[in-house]
């Protein structure tokens, strides 16, 4: 739908979660229900219908690039539109997916964006709803965070002031590397994506030998999956828990909402 749109053109340029699709970056609860563009806020004429969201906004030249003879929004422009069109969890896994330096690149990788790209391009838009939540977004965000789950993990531990935890720690263990999403002296934390495995029992198989290695130099591993984020009081019991057990807390708080 949106190389349809793109391919008949004149409704501006492809940007925000449209032009995210096209870039392949990470987006967490998207909205694919209508086509966005963009057209410079000197010609006005914003629009909203069934399937189309016009934006009026300003989109100087750097801004704009073509991508598959398709124009849209610079990657820069596309992941500060789309993190000021949601809310700061939204905000924070897009950021991180625009700033992500992979551990082990491959050529087919899309460009990292430096933060201060981002920076800029937020400047340039100047004030308007959702520029300082996306400030505060940015200020958060990393370049190591290698999955939506991990950077949706990390906004809800940043909102209830959790202790930070150390991000893609290296152990090596037993003559065996593992590269964990979250360290907190005695506790780490691993989000288990479903794409991490080929199978159940691969899962299985390589969480109990990794939780067994990690126990022989006095670590817990914590385990949380997709729909315990989707359950902010459950996320928040199964965190807290392990933290308090392993003395990172010293006590577990009262669940903030």
């Amino acid at each position: 739908m949106v190389r349809a749109a793109g391919t008949v053109g004149g409704w501006g340029v492809i940007s925000h979660q449209s032009a995210a699709v096209l870039w392949g970056l990470p987006m967490l609860r998207p909205d694919y229900s209508r086509v966005h563009t963009t057209i410079d806020d000197r010609h006005k004429g914003g629009l909203v219908s069934g399937k189309r969201h016009v934006h009026p906004r300003p989109l100087p030249p750097e801004d704009i690039v073509l991508l598959d003879a398709i124009r849209v929004t610079s990657l820069a422009r596309t992941a500060i539109d789309g993190a000021m069109a949601g809310d700061y969890e939204q905000a924070l896994a897009l950021l991180d997916g625009a700033r992500l330096v992979p551990r082990v690149p491959k050529p087919t990788d899309r460009p990292t964006v430096p933060l201060a790209e981002l920076v800029r391009v937020v400047s340039g838009l100047g004030r308007r709803t959702g520029s300082e939540m996306v400030l505060r977004a940015l200020g958060d965000s990393v370049e190591c965070s290698e999955s939506v789950g991990e950077s949706w993990s990390r906004a809800r531990m940043i909102q209830w002031k959790l202790p930070h935890p150390e991000l893609q720690r290296i152990f090596r263990i037993r003559g065996r590397t593992y590269y964990v999403d979250f360290f907190w002296g005695r506790l780490v934390g691993e989000f288990d994506g479903e794409d991490k495995y080929r199978s159940g029992a691969d899962r299985r198989r390589y969480e109990q030998r990794r939780d067994s290695d990690f126990a022989t130099i006095g670590i817990t591993v914590c385990h949380w999956k997709w729909e315990d984020l989707l359950d902010r009081r459950r996320f928040h019991t199964i965190l807290t828990t392990q933290m308090f057990n392993t003395g990172v807390i010293a006590s577990i708080p009262r669940f903030p909402g």
